[in-house]
């Protein structure tokens, strides 16, 4: 009983936070952070309200990523990460934070370099002061049409996940995976990163997982802020399924309606561990920071004493080279 009081609870503050938070469409067009990582400066009230920091970052602090080293990409390709924190708000007593993230793409397919792609989405990410997603929304433009799909948490430990096209709108219920670090009642041990698989090399087109490739969403995971004495964590990671079918086959229909597939596809393990600072060299500039070894599809990243994640090396190699994903130093934009 008290389980289920918990759980409705939370959905109930988080359907108080989309009202407020989610009536604009998603955009990372927020004002840009300086070097130090100041943002805007809030408002008296504002202040007085609600805190303008979580997880290392301020409210409309922007953080940008590409993918790297140049000479691993043919001329005219790119990938570009974005991710804002767009809001602070409260509800119920709990603090939520309201994110926006893009993610740009201009890719050649296969061996064919004849034909270049270019992909763009945008999405809308609430989470809990522990990072706990409550609420996604991602929007693709897609030839003539903008698909949007969402994830909503219940109350029953699921995700009900709409696709919603123009003349045609599908849902289906996501169950959570089982874990030893997930706690559903205190909305803890969820967090949302995803591998990136259609960075390794893959062809993965229509794929939205991309957009959680995101680096600054490793920022929902670490502790802040940094600790001098090293951590440790193994998390369950949120990564949602690709369904950007216009007409979902039937085979894919029950795919998306399996309860074990469904939670093969839209969950991955994080473990992760963070070493002492040390200096290294991002983007042309030597910078302390400490190392973060990620256990998984990457191989190691770098935060500063900011909690920025500076760098995420990939496992990846493309045309025989070692890959990354870095931040752009505002003076790059």
């Amino acid at each position: 009983m008290v389980s289920r009081v918990l759980r409705l609870a939370f959905v109930f503050a988080l359907a108080a936070v989309v009202v407020s938070a989610v009536a604009s469409t998603a955009t990372v067009d927020e004002p840009v952070a300086q070097e130090a990582g100041a943002g805007r400066q809030a408002t008296p009230q504002q202040a007085d309200a609600y805190p303008q920091t979580m997880f290392g970052f301020v409210v409309g602090e922007q953080r940008r990523y590409t993918l790297g080293p140049p000479d691993v990409l043919v001329d005219g390709e790119r990938f570009e990460w974005r991710i804002a924190l767009a809001d602070v708000t409260m509800s119920e007593g709990r603090l939520f934070a309201v994110f926006d993230l893009g993610f740009e793409s201009r890719s050649y397919s296969g061996v064919d370099i004849s034909t270049l792609y270019a992909r763009s989405l945008r999405a809308r990410v609430i989470v809990n002061e522990d990072g706990f997603p409550g609420l996604l929304t991602v929007e693709e433009q897609m030839n003539d049409a903008v698909v949007t799909t969402r994830y909503v948490l219940q109350e029953d430990a699921t995700y009900t996940m709409t696709i919603k096209w123009p003349e045609n709108e599908y849902a289906f219920d996501i169950p959570l995976a089982s874990h030893g670090n997930l706690d559903f009642d205190t909305q803890r041990g969820l967090y949302l990163f995803t591998n990136g698989l259609d960075l390794r090399g893959e062809l993965r087109f229509n794929v939205m997982d991309s957009i959680f490739a995101n680096p600054g969403l490793l920022s929902l995971v670490l502790p802040w802020p940094p600790r001098e004495d090293g951590w440790e964590g193994e998390f369950l990671g949120f990564t949602p399924a690709p369904a950007m079918v216009r007409y979902p086959s039937g085979t894919l229909l029950r795919q998306l309606q399996n309860r074990g597939v469904a939670r093969e596809q839209s969950f991955t393990r994080l473990r992760l561990r963070l070493r002492a600072p040390e200096e290294v060299e991002i983007g042309g500039r030597t910078v302390e920071a400490f190392k973060l070894e990620v256990r998984g599809p990457f191989r190691n990243a770098w935060v500063d004493r900011l909690g920025r994640v500076l760098l995420l090396e990939h496992d990846g190699h493309h045309r025989g080279r070692p890959r990354h994903v870095r931040m752009l130093w505002p003076s790059e934009y």
